[in-house]
């Protein structure tokens, strides 16, 4: 005898109220992937988006097909999985969205991903297909190029890939090779102008007068001090007594020194 009960849907009640849930908060951004980028950097962690049941499988999926050790390191994309991740994305590890990216999905190191981390990064944008993460990579390039506080956020994260896990400080080559992909023309902030092409002095001058290692407050004030030279590259602003890093000081010296002439060497032993 049938019985006249109704059966529930594949995953239960649960499966459908996450659903409508997940339906729910596509309806917010009008089904569209930049809203849901400017959500990310605008909505706090602590309250994050319920993905469906579905979505979940689908994004668990994808990340099983990147792990590097399965057996080893289930719940790891390691190093390898990863540029063949970004190259599915269509992105080239030099891209500045790749750094976005890892702010996103909350890397911990140098194209490393875990499990949850990035259930949950794609589960914020209710990206499960692979297609649905290219177009959100459009989206977050857009963004860092047109939000600062996006940029900011995306750049205080990629301190934490600079230096070495446990470490509080970064090596000046990684974080020259960072500055080099955040401040590029290509995609980044575009630190420079007809009269100062400032990523070039800065390297010139950190690699030829600092030569230490980076900690996090001089990587963050740099970024701050970029700002500064963007609206005003005539140091109009600088004042000696200010609560800015030695490391700043310095270099406005050697800004001024190459503004004067002096070629990069000559600049250094002045300041």
């Amino acid at each position: 005898m049938r019985s006249s009960k109704r059966r529930d849907a594949p995953g239960g009640s649960d499966s459908l109220a996450n659903t409508k849930r997940s339906k729910q908060t596509l309806k917010t951004f009008n089904w569209n992937a930049q809203q849901a980028i400017d959500s990310h950097f605008q909505v706090s962690a602590q309250t994050p988006i319920q993905a469906s049941a579905s979505q979940t499988a689908a994004i668990n999926k994808l990340f099983d097909s990147y792990r590097d050790s399965p057996k080893e390191s289930p719940d790891l994309i390691g190093v390898n999985g990863a540029i063949n991740y970004f190259k599915d994305l269509g992105i080239k590890l030099d891209d500045p969205v790749v750094l976005a990216v890892q702010e996103l999905l909350n890397s911990q190191a140098v194209g490393e991903f875990s499990r949850q981390d990035f259930v949950a990064g794609w589960s914020k944008l209710s990206a499960e297909t692979l297609q649905k993460q290219r177009e959100a990579t459009k989206s977050l390039r857009k963004t860092m190029s047109t939000n600062p506080d996006a940029f900011k956020q995306v750049y205080r994260h990629t301190f934490l890939l600079a230096r070495p896990l446990g470490q509080k400080s970064a090596s000046l080559d990684m974080a020259v090779e960072f500055w080099k992909t955040l401040f590029s023309n290509q995609g980044g902030y575009g630190w420079s102008s007809a009269e100062t092409p400032w990523l070039e002095y800065w390297v010139e001058f950190v690699e030829g007068k600092w030569k230490r290692s980076i900690n996090k407050d001089m990587w963050n004030m740099l970024l701050e001090f970029a700002k500064k030279t963007k609206e005003d590259e005539d140091f109009g602003w600088w004042d000696e007594g200010g609560a800015w890093p030695g490391s700043m000081d310095e270099f406005v010296g050697y800004v001024k020194k190459r503004r004067e002439g002096l070629d990069a060497a000559q600049a250094v032993a002045e300041i």
